[in-house]
């Protein structure tokens, strides 16, 4: 029971550094490793799966399928490898003491809490596009008469984005929130009458208009909902309002000079900076904190970004300050690794995957078929459905990637959980390789029927 009581004040601990809520706390943990770096301003960005979270408006400007995990790695294979290779190459570089685990957590491992993101965004039709997404927050393990629970919390998203016209956009989204304190038998043993879970739902609204010099605004309301009972109370969903401001600087004089400036278009094609302030406004809750950030992202070549946010409240969030970021994008695979509170011995960490098909290969593999094949193959050796984004196939990625993301998290949980360790758990780890096989050889095939073509 004592363990029950320091989980509930746990949550109401998070609640109230995360804006004063009361009910389902864990909504204000913010997904999205850039959206962290760039100080959690990404509400007139939204340029990825995590708009589900921010303003699904975004959904309607994103023109191919992505999927994209917080907190939740890639299994064992070339992605992780270079996921592990940035891990390594930004310690230093934020000069912190400890190491980031690939998947990261907070706490010691008799009691640890652990926040997992997961979006998919996929583009039909014309000027639309929908979205799926998983909020996970668990802590634990929790040890009572002689049992072992976890507690948790979920929401499962879908959102909707279409364009009212080309440069203005609006979204939806509809969620269903779950919380886990603690099962029923724990009731029981007790002799309590409440139950140690609860559920409800909210929605959510967005609009996005984006220029062409480079400037976009946008504004969202999230949570909007009927409270949820939290033991023997009703706690008010985080019902939050956001609005911000990007500015591409590089766009802008791109869009402004005239077409006989060779050096603008040569400078937009290799460096890009953009700026972005946004505010968050708490609307419900015992104690309305607001927000307001500010952020810069930095990109090379199309290929390495560097992100830093600023706070311009005096408010301090544990979680959130200070925020650095850096980025690695491979086209069909990017990674993102953001530190908050730096200036402390180890920091948050913050980690992310996405993955996306690669709609238009360079000349240079078009014209060579053997280093074609060689890519190919690399891309299979990346992640299960690696071959298939590879060739452009997001149906047939899908499924592989979804599968290889579920494996690679039962196989990091069994660290955990020692019931894993028995038949059911060796059988799902012998699908990892399976896994692998399938998708190289249809990823294979498929290469060597377009070129027969």
């Amino acid at each position: 029971m004592v363990r029950v009581i320091s989980f509930t004040f746990l949550f109401i601990f998070i609640g109230d550094n995360c804006y004063g809520t009361e009910g389902a706390a864990f909504l204000t943990l913010t997904p999205g490793a850039r959206a962290i770096g760039l100080g959690q301003c990404f509400v007139a960005i939204a340029d990825d799966p995590s708009a589900c979270y921010f303003n699904p408006a975004g959904l309607a400007f994103i023109n191919q399928a992505q999927i994209l995990s917080m907190n939740l790695s890639p299994p064992p294979g070339v992605s992780k490898a270079t996921l592990w290779g940035l891990t390594e190459l930004s310690h230093p570089l934020f000069c912190q003491k400890i190491h980031s685990p690939l998947d990261p957590k907070w706490g010691t491992e008799e009691f640890y809490g652990r926040y997992m993101y997961w979006s998919g965004a996929f583009p039909f039709k014309c000027k639309q596009a929908i979205g799926f997404s998983i909020d996970y927050f668990k802590t634990g393990p929790i040890h009572a008469y002689g049992n072992i629970f976890y507690p948790y919390d979920c929401a499962l998203s879908i959102s909707y984005g279409r364009k009212i016209v080309d440069n203005l956009s609006f979204g939806v989204t509809a969620k269903y929130i779950y919380e886990f304190l603690w099962p029923q038998w724990l009731s029981d043993s007790l002799d309590v009458s409440y139950s140690g879970s609860s559920y409800s739902f909210a929605f959510d609204g967005g609009l996005l208009f984006k220029s062409g010099i480079g400037f976009s605004i946008g504004a969202s309301l999230s949570n909007l909902g009927p409270p949820i009972k939290v033991v023997e109370t009703e706690g008010v969903l985080p019902l939050t309002a956001r609005i911000g401001l990007v500015q591409s600087i590089t766009e802008f004089f791109a869009a402004t000079s005239s077409n006989e400036n060779n050096f603008i278009k040569k400078l937009n094609q290799s460096f890009h900076f953009l700026f972005t302030i946004e505010r968050k406004i708490d609307l419900a809750g015992e104690s309305r904190i607001h927000k307001t950030s500010c952020g810069f992202e930095a990109k090379i070549f199309d290929l390495l970004s560097y992100r830093q946010g600023f706070r311009l409240t005096k408010q301090e969030y544990l979680l959130w300050d200070d925020p650095k970021s850096i980025s690695l994008d491979l086209k069909i695979a990017e990674f993102d690794i953001t530190i908050t509170n730096s200036n402390y011995y180890a920091g948050c960490w913050w980690i992310q995957s996405k993955f996306k098909p690669l709609e238009n290969k360079p000349e240079f593999l078009k014209k060579n078929k053997a280093l074609d094949r060689i890519f190919l193959n690399l891309s299979c050796l990346a992640i299960p459905g690696g071959g298939q984004l590879y060739n452009g196939d997001k149906w047939r990625a899908l499924p592989y990637l979804i599968a290889s993301f579920f494996v690679a998290d039962v196989i990091l949980e069994s660290h955990n959980k020692p019931s894993w360790q028995d038949e059911a758990y060796n059988t799902v780890v012998m699908t990892l390789p399976i896994l692998y096989i399938l998708s190289g050889v249809q990823a294979n095939l498929a290469l060597g029927g377009n070129n027969g073509k």
